[in-house]
């Protein structure tokens, strides 16, 4: 029988305990990514501009802005009427925008990965049909969550 990894013997108590504890400590890990996560998300959305401030009454800047978006150069049409400094601000804001989006998405992205592949490793460990490992994977999780959730 082969215990999670061929490396890992389980003969004696002895050597059985690093691969429980090893177990413990993922479970512990998996809760604390998915608060991460989560936290991570509730961050992003309350950076997220209101709608109330990505819309404008003026057609003129709302042109200005599908310019900037779609030819990365405000067209003439788009900025008849507009000083230049305010067109370039828009485009500097547009790019601002973009790059913390971008970030955001990366963070959110790699939380969800650590979190996915802890995840299904727990699930391979809980379906050796070992009721240590199946202990341990439990009193991990319950262990993760008493320590890092908010109540």
């Amino acid at each position: 029988m082969q215990m999670i990894f061929s490396t890992w013997p389980w003969r004696s108590p002895a050597s059985y305990l690093p691969s429980v504890a090893a177990v413990f400590v993922i479970a512990i890990f998996h809760e604390w990514i998915s608060v991460v996560q989560k936290k991570l998300l509730l961050l992003c959305k309350s950076l997220l501009p209101t709608s109330s401030s990505t819309t404008s009454s003026s057609p003129r800047h709302a042109s200005s802005v599908t310019a900037v978006v779609d030819d990365n150069k405000p067209s003439a049409a788009a900025t008849f009427g507009q000083p230049e400094a305010e067109t370039s601000s828009v485009q500097i804001s547009l790019k601002s925008m973009l790059q913390k989006r971008a970030v955001r998405a990366a963070l959110l992205s790699v939380t969800h990965a650590f979190g996915a592949a802890s995840g299904y490793f727990l699930m391979l460990a809980v379906m050796s049909f070992n009721g240590i490992i199946f202990l341990s994977v439990m009193a991990g999780l319950v262990c993760g969550f008493l320590l890092f959730h908010e109540f």
